[in-house]
């Protein structure tokens, strides 16, 4: 058996320690280096994990609350839109009741049911509302009877409408126009002067006498109608044998209005009616 050699023995030695000398080092670098910074990785993972996770549990109640809201807002709103209807229902059906009287030409009707309609719907918006749908009511009213003709001028239309009867020869139609201008407006002489010629066409003397008085008492300031009011005048009372009382009326009104002169020989009717001879 050969003796181990010494040096050879101290080198294996040294090869040894050297071996546990890093086996060591590495055991000391991973428990002061490496576990550490495992610990702190893990740590930090599980602090922004747990972090991330209390985050999306936040955001989630967030929005369930903000689900609720909703959902409560919602509610609210349909109960809005029922009461709203519900009232727009009531004042509708006060409206349509009211209406006539709301609208009325009597200003004591219209005036108080308004006043009623404020009273009953008296607080707000109710109150905002009913003001709003009478205002819109009286305001209509107001457009239409803007454009609605006057009396007077519903009787110069009548009026027209009665003279081109007379030209077209139709004095019984003519009559009636002329009847309904003088119920709008009985202070009219041209109405009273055009309903005596057409009666005197219609051989009603003792009507066209009382048109045509009708006619001289309201006084014509316009002179072609007072012409035409004299010459009628003179046809009529020549047409029911009082050609004398006719033949004086003439004579007056040309001393008074020279012009009538020539008209009145002109009109072959009066010359005829009432046999004049010019010279």
């Amino acid at each position: 058996m050969s003796t181990p050699d010494p040096e050879q023995r101290k080198l294996d030695i040294e090869e040894e320690k050297l071996r546990l000398a890093r086996t060591g080092l590495r055991q000391d670098i991973f428990g002061k280096v490496v576990m550490p910074a495992v610990i702190v990785v893990l740590a930090a993972a599980t602090y922004f994990g747990n972090t991330d996770m209390a985050k999306r549990q936040h955001q989630l109640a967030i929005d369930m609350h903000k689900m609720q809201l909703r959902d409560k807002e919602n509610q609210l709103g349909l109960r809005n839109e029922d009461a709203n209807a519900a009232r727009n229902a009531r004042i509708s059906d006060f409206v349509i009741q009211e209406y006539q009287r709301i609208i009325s030409d009597d200003p004591a009707v219209s005036q108080g049911a308004i006043a009623v309609a404020y009273t009953v719907f008296s607080d707000e918006p109710e109150n905002t509302l009913i003001r709003a749908k009478i205002a819109v009511l009286v305001a209509d009213k107001q457009q239409r009877m803007a454009q609605q003709p006057t009396a007077r001028q519903r009787a110069d239309i009548e009026l027209a409408a009665g003279q081109r009867q007379i030209v077209a020869g139709n004095f019984s139609l003519a009559l009636r126009h002329l009847d309904t201008a003088l119920t709008l407006d009985p202070s009219n002489p041209s109405s009273w002067n055009s309903k005596a010629y057409a009666q005197f066409k219609l051989a009603d003397g003792q009507g066209a006498l009382r048109s045509i008085s009708e006619a001289i008492s309201l006084s014509p300031t316009n002179p072609r109608l007072r012409h035409m009011v004299v010459i009628n005048a003179a046809k009529i009372l020549c047409s029911v044998n009082r050609t004398e009382d006719g033949l004086s009326y003439l004579k007056s009104g040309i001393a008074a209005m020279p012009a009538l002169a020539d008209k009145a020989r002109k009109d072959e009717q009066l010359t005829t009616t009432c046999s004049l001879t010019w010279s």
